[in-house]
């Protein structure tokens, strides 16, 4: 920012210049000046220029850069540099800037990021009252640039709108999500940013959302997912389908599943397995009988928090979580938590849902949760593995084409006898497709039967697979083809 350059630079008389002709063009209370002291010369020349200045000082911006406050004599080292405490108490305008009381813990943690933030509603006076010529050609042409991509977004709306005319000219239900498409585009933006600035994450959710708003005009997708609110399995489903999707938040796994058969929800986005703890048996065992398919999956990073009304962790006598993440957390329960109880629910959201009503009790869930319900964090990241991620599935009724990029879920069965496995396993060898996963269920037909849960890598029209498939039919009971779907 202009003013930590200028400090860094040792310019403290352009500094003090600044701070000062901000004061006069009154835009800032009462006034009085920010005392920014970057290290120890820099802050006995500023105290000697600044001779008679009132510190501290607290400005505010009226278009909701928020509060910052410098209190002089408070001050903190970091890194060798001397900065204020508590610059910001709370920052929050319509670009998602927030600082709430777990915020301002972090502001006083991380200085340097709370002084940056009042150094742009500084700077943002100086651009418009002209000060630098220079800085007014760059945000003049941001602000073109802003212009023309949102008259590119709205032409993409309009396509989409008109794309939607002719589908429904045509028939009468027509399907507009095109997972494998949306798959290609993804790839091809990741692609394009070999040297972009953005992280290939923050792009591809930006281009999901503008996906997802169009899709929204063409046909709301409703999608069903384990709830209620504030689940692992909602932000999976916002991952996926963006904020326009409409969600149907269900209390099992199995109604996800029946919801989606019947037509209800478009589509279902179900947990499959876990990095830490493996398999999800509630929704393996629902793919062996239901007709529906695999048409995505989603990697969600988890990371498990401990929720309760008060932050006092000796007040805890019960615990709520789902089965998965007692599982996920178990070494760090053990250790901080031996003796409290633990309580099994149908998901995360729901056991914060309960904690909200009672006394003495908590929840494993995640962060949105904590804020749908309004409980204190009382420990961050207790999930035993930091790499901690589930996978989930997207259900529905449709089967999609091949994106270039894919993978194949099946179920497979043979009679339990000598070989068994390696006659299931031999043509996918014998063709060369690589098998990522292989998992075994019961049956539920016999006792000691079991049905294996196997992902290869490719399409199930790609001729590799077709001919592995055609091979095992010949001397398998079973092979059920559960889905073909772009891989992440």
């Amino acid at each position: 920012m202009l003013i930590e350059a200028l400090a860094g630079s040792g310019k403290t008389t352009t500094l003090v210049w600044l701070l000062k002709s901000l004061s006069k063009l009154n835009l800032i209370k009462n006034k009085k000046i920010i005392y920014l002291a970057f290290n120890k010369s820099i802050q006995e020349e500023l105290s000697e220029k600044l001779a008679g200045t009132t510190v501290p000082a607290q400005t505010t911006h009226s278009f909701g850069f928020g509060c910052v406050k410098a209190a002089y004599g408070n001050s903190v080292r970091l890194n060798g540099r001397l900065l204020n405490d508590a610059f910001v108490k709370a920052i929050c305008d319509d670009n998602g800037w927030r600082y709430t009381k777990a915020g301002f813990k972090n502001a006083r943690q991380e200085p340097e990021y709370a002084l940056r933030s009042a150094v742009m509603e500084l700077v943002g006076y100086v651009k418009s009252m002209a000060i630098f010529p220079s800085l007014n050609k760059t945000w003049q042409f941001s602000d073109e640039q802003k212009e023309e991509i949102q008259e590119l977004i709205n032409k993409r709306a309009c396509l989409a709108q008109e794309v939607a005319q002719a589908k429904y000219a045509e028939e009468d239900n027509p399907n507009f999500y095109r997972p494998e498409r949306e798959a290609q585009v993804l790839r091809n933006v990741v692609q394009r940013n070999n040297q972009g600035l953005l992280h290939d994450d923050t792009l591809t959710l930006i281009f999901r959302e503008i996906m997802s708003a169009c899709l929204a005009l063409q046909k709301p997708m409703n999608v069903a997912f384990l709830g209620p609110v504030g689940t692992y399995s909602e932000a999976a489903v916002y991952k996926h389908f963006g904020h326009q999707a409409q969600i149907i938040p269900l209390q099992t796994i199995d109604e996800v599943f029946r919801e989606v058969e019947v037509g209800t929800a478009h589509y279902g986005v179900v947990p499959v397995e876990n990095s830490t703890e493996g398999g999800v048996n509630q929704t393996l065992d629902c793919f062996i009988n239901t007709p529906l398919k695999i048409c995505g999956e989603i990697e969600l990073p988890i990371h498990h928090y401990l929720l309760s009304k008060s932050l006092e962790i000796e007040q805890i006598k019960r615990i709520y979580s789902h089965q998965q993440s007692f599982a996920q957390c178990r070494s760090w329960l053990d250790n901080r938590l031996p003796t409290i109880e633990r309580i099994a629910v149908n998901s995360n959201a729901e056991a914060a849902r309960r904690v909200a009503d009672e006394v003495g009790a908590a929840a494993i869930a995640g962060k949105t949760a904590a804020e749908i319900y309004q409980l204190q964090i009382v420990a961050e990241r207790i999930e035993d593995d930091i790499n901690n991620t589930t996978r989930f599935a997207v259900i529905g009724q449709t089967e999609p084409p091949p994106s270039g990029y894919d993978k194949t879920s099946l179920l497979l069965s043979n009679p339990n006898k000598s070989g068994a496995l390696y006659h299931l396993l031999e043509p996918f060898a014998e063709n060369n497709v690589n098998m990522t996963r292989i998992e075994s269920r019961p049956s539920r037909q016999g006792i000691w039967e079991y049905i294996f849960f196997v992902e290869i890598e490719g399409h199930i029209k790609d001729a590799p697979i077709a001919k592995s498939l055609h091979r095992l039919k010949k001397h398998t009971s079973l092979v059920k083809h559960i889905g073909s779907y772009p891989r992440i």
